[in-house]
C-alpha cells in the first residue's frame, strides 16, 4: 500500500463529576491494494501483466474506542494509581472474506479472513 492513516484522539475529563475518565477514538485507514493484472500482448506476442490498471483490493476503514477511569488514592501511605478501561477494536467489522489476489480474468484468487470485533476490559493498579 503506498498510504497509511491512522488518526487517534483521546479526552481526559479533569473537573467536575466526570473527574478520571476518559473517551478515545481511532480511525485506520489504508489505501488501496492492488491484488492483480489482467493479461495483454506485448510486442512479441506473449501474455504479460498490465502494470498500468491492476484490479484493486478493497476498502478497509477500521474504527476503535476507548473509555476508561482513572483515580489515585493511597493505602498506608503508598499512593496506587487504579485504571479500568473498556476498548473496542474493528467496531464496523464485517463477516466477509477480504480477496488477496485476483486471477487475470479478474476472478478472486485467494481470500483472507478478516478481523474480527475485540472488546477488552482492563483492570490495573500501578504503585
Amino acid at each position: 500500500r503506498k498510504w497509511r492513516v491512522n488518526l487517534v484522539t483521546r479526552y481526559d475529563f479533569r473537573q467536575e463529576f466526570l473527574k478520571g475518565v476518559n473517551i478515545a477514538a481511532a480511525v485506520h485507514w489504508p489505501d488501496m491494494i492492488g491484488i492483480g493484472y489482467p493479461l495483454i500482448k506485448n510486442a512479441d506476442n506473449q501474455p504479460v501483466g498490465d502494470i498500468a490498471n491492476p484490479y484493486w483490493g478493497p476498502k478497509e476503514t477500521a474504527f476503535d474506542l476507548s473509555a476508561g477511569y482513572s483515580r489515585k488514592f493511597k493505602v498506608r501511605g503508598a499512593p496506587i494509581t487504579w485504571n479500568l478501561g473498556l476498548n473496542v477494536r474493528n467496531l464496523n467489522a464485517k463477516d466477509t472474506l477480504i480477496p488477496i489476489s485476483a486471477n487475470a480474468d479478474g476472478t478472486y484468487g485467494n481470500f483472507r479472513i478478516p478481523p474480527e470485533r475485540t472488546w477488552t476490559l482492563t483492570n490495573s493498579f500501578t504503585f
